[in-house]
């Protein structure tokens, strides 16, 4: 999707420490600048860097914009990690339009219990409309088919690209100064299957 004319559009993305969140909203934000929007980025650390839970924000659009959401006014959620879509969801809109992306990776650690499968959903169905709640192997394709579990966010990214105002070129123009090499090819590869994942649900 591409939309110039928009005037605050809020995105938060939240996983665990070591996914790469804040390379993930750099990657959005130089491409979002290059487009001439104006772009704030902020993230919380917590214990992320033990592999806790880390939030990251990214707003952008053609009015002056405070580094923070508010509660209930985010856009889209992005979680790389299915259960930290929990401790988002406050942020959700109260018209339910709120787009969800999670991956359906899970990150179990010894001695918690994780939330059950039915758990999360009815958390979820709550929140958000059906239709606005996007399940995506992103984890599962990143190591099985593109061979490379770095990429799973650029998966996540290519997935987003059909609700914000940015298109596969302004991303792989970005990417292309991050990457080189193989790590490219990867993160290219990764870009179009998460494209081609959004087509596929209508």
């Amino acid at each position: 999707m591409s939309d110039e004319k928009i005037e605050t559009y809020s995105i938060v993305f939240t996983g665990i420490g070591g996914q790469g969140l804040i390379s993930s909203i750099r990657i959005l934000g130089d491409a979002l600048l290059a487009k001439d929007f104006n772009v704030i980025s902020s993230e919380t650390h917590g214990l992320g860097q033990r592999g806790g839970k880390v939030n990251t924000y990214i707003r952008y659009g053609t009015k002056k914009i405070a580094p923070l959401p508010l509660r209930g006014t985010v856009d889209m959620i992005v979680a790389t990690e299915k259960s930290a879509a929990l401790d988002v969801l406050n942020y959700v809109k109260p018209d339910k339009s709120t787009k969800i992306l999670i991956s359906t990776y899970e990150k179990r650690i010894v001695d918690k219990i994780y939330p059950e499968e039915d758990y999360i959903e009815e958390a979820l169905k709550k929140s958000s409309e059906n239709k606005h709640i996007h399940y995506i192997e992103a984890n599962k394709i990143a190591q099985d088919t593109i061979h490379n579990s770095r990429t799973e966010n650029t998966i996540m990214i290519g997935y987003m690209l059909r609700f914000i105002s940015l298109d596969k070129e302004d991303i792989e123009k970005v990417l292309r100064n991050y990457f080189s090499g193989k790590v490219l090819e990867a993160n290219l590869k990764a870009l179009e299957m998460g494209i081609s994942l959004s087509e596929e649900k209508t």
